[in-house]
């Protein structure tokens, strides 16, 4: 009885998570790197990396003070998904659901000659909406939604350009454009940090207008383009969604005594064009030319230039309900004329000093 009772004793109890166990809440289908905490750049101990679940410790990844890469053993579940920073800090990529501390808790242990110490991580879910399309103008509004419950670190926004924004969970943003699309992120301002989410916004929204006119000349063997495009590289179909119901090149000529005319009409069906508009009447006819729209680049080219393709160009879209992006730009036309020869002389006034003059023909 005495030798069963020395065994009992002698036998590991099942792995729980002790009560300094680090907190840190991550994204699914994202990435996180929990620390090797007490890391020194020339220290001799073995990591091991484990993830501990029901009532086991499994192995994951571990490293040899003296080995160049580390020992990847980890289960298949596993096995793609772990790896070591330099500091020998385990990285999850991507996050999956059974990661969270509902299935287990991850375990690093620290061995040396003659101490090892342990440290427990416990994983918590962290949530963004999905990819958001929006179009300029709107509002943009994200939270950044922990499990009830759990007491969460303070966050900071960052914007795709890698400005910070707010330092609550949740984000408002007015009149966005452009400018706000891309890869938005809440973070604890900890590092590496506690938590962290992303979220990809796209806004729907021209291109900004050249800062100066587009030049071209009579003698060009090159036809000019008008540039204007979409700022995000969205499909047609997303941008239908959002309300997209037509679109145009209007021009507006140097002589104010015309209006601004339309000269090519946005065909959605049955794929995007810009088309000629069907009033082509002088004095003001379209000159523009018509093209299938690939993808997110709507310039326009002129094929012959004159004089008259001199003016204000907007080029436009138009969404339901009543909301209008256009752009416009400025064309000018250079008439490049021959140097004419030299004029006949005018002599100088007798005793003066002033070189001769030319006569420049009117």
């Amino acid at each position: 009885m005495l030798i069963l009772w020395a065994l009992l004793l002698l036998r590991p109890s099942p792995p729980t998570a002790a009560g300094n166990s680090e907190v840190f809440f991550a994204q699914v289908g994202g990435s996180v790197t929990l620390p090797n905490e007490g890391h020194t750049e020339k220290e001799s101990v073995y990591v091991r990396w484990y993830f501990c679940f029901n009532q086991e410790q499994h192995l994951l990844i571990w490293k040899h003070p003296k080995q160049d890469s580390p020992k990847n053993e980890a289960p298949d579940g596993f096995k793609q998904r772990v790896s070591l920073s330099k500091d020998s800090s385990l990285i999850i990529n991507p996050v999956q659901g059974t990661d969270f501390t509902d299935s287990g808790f991850f375990r690093c242990e620290r061995q040396d000659y003659r101490t090892m110490n342990r440290k427990d991580y416990i994983l918590y879910r962290v949530d963004l909406p999905p990819g958001l399309t929006l179009l300029a103008g709107d509002e943009l509004s994200l939270y950044c939604q922990t499990e009830p419950g759990v007491t969460a670190p303070s966050i900071r926004w960052v914007s795709p350009s890698g400005e910070p924004y707010g330092v609550q969970n949740s984000l408002r943003v007015k009149n966005i454009s452009f400018q706000h699309s891309g890869v938005w992120t809440c973070e604890a301002p900890s590092d590496p940090p506690k938590l962290k989410a992303t979220t990809e916004v796209t806004v729907i929204d021209l291109s900004p207008s050249p800062p100066d006119s587009v030049y071209t000349s009579l003698s060009s063997g090159s036809p000019p383009w008008l540039p204007c495009s979409l700022s995000s590289a969205i499909s047609w179909s997303d941008a239908q969604e959002k309300g997209l119901r037509t679109g145009g090149w209007s021009f507006a000529p140097l002589n104010l005594t015309h209006r601004p005319k339309q000269q090519l009409l946005l065909q959605l069906q049955p794929s995007a064009a810009w088309k000629k508009t069907n009033d082509s009447g002088a004095p003001n006819k379209p000159f523009l030319q018509e093209r299938e729209l690939k993808d997110h680049f709507l310039s326009v080219k002129i094929p012959k230039v004159s004089l008259d393709v001199r003016g204000t160009y907007t080029c436009s879209l138009e969404f339901s309900p009543g909301r209008t992006l256009s752009r416009t730009l400025q064309l000018e036309v250079l008439e490049v004329l021959s140097s004419p020869s030299a004029g006949p002389r005018v002599p100088s006034p007798k005793g003066s000093t002033k070189p001769e003059e030319h006569l420049c023909p009117e």
